[in-house]
């Protein structure tokens, strides 16, 4: 617990655009990090953590000191995918996806974060707009994927891979990572 607790805040604070996973992660569940410096504590959201390429919210007086990852509702389920050329690579693309159904088994909250399609960490707000008071099902799955690959991301093309690659990426992993993540908030063990 105490290498989590020193190590989690260190990759927090590098924001670095390709391969890190742990940022999307945080977007993903709405993370919250305290910051402290001499004026006192403030709180940052995920959202607004990551301000671009390398960079962050962080006054050059202030320290990260916690990570708060808000506890979910029932019925809540996750997922996290990604491609690398090869294990131990940056990845190419990857997807931080926490999604919440309610009672009626309609998708109720989602959250979808994507990484290496930019200078940070991106919220799919257009995909996860698809998604709340509709019944979880493949065609479901696919506009949403469909959306977050065509209006949520412009990623870069790089020797690594061209931007309609990234792009054809970001809809194939999507779609498993929302089918998977909706399975989870739909099991059983999710309800208790």
């Amino acid at each position: 617990m105490a290498r989590l607790r020193l190590f989690l805040p260190v990759f927090l604070l590098q924001g670095l655009p390709l391969g890190r996973e742990l940022p999307a992660v945080a977007l993903a569940l709405n993370a919250r990090c305290r910051v402290l410096s001499r004026r006192g504590t403030r709180t940052i959201g995920a959202g607004e953590f990551y301000t671009g390429l390398f960079s962050t919210a962080l006054s050059p007086d202030e320290v990260l000191v916690e990570v708060e990852v808000p506890p979910p509702p029932r019925q809540s389920g996750w997922a996290f995918t990604e491609l690398a050329r090869r294990h131990g690579d940056y990845a190419l693309v990857g997807i931080a996806v926490h999604v919440t159904l309610d009672q009626r088994g309609q998708c109720a909250a989602a959250r979808i974060a994507l990484l290496s399609v930019g200078d940070g960490p991106v919220l799919a707000v257009e995909a996860a707009r698809a998604l709340p008071g509709q019944a979880p099902s493949a065609a479901l799955i696919r506009e949403a994927a469909d959306a977050a690959a065509t209006r949520d991301v412009d990623p870069p093309g790089d020797i690594h891979a061209t931007a309609a690659y990234r792009r054809h990426l970001v809809a194939v992993l999507a779609r498993r990572a929302l089918a998977r993540a909706f399975e989870r908030a739909a099991a059983p063990e999710s309800r208790a």
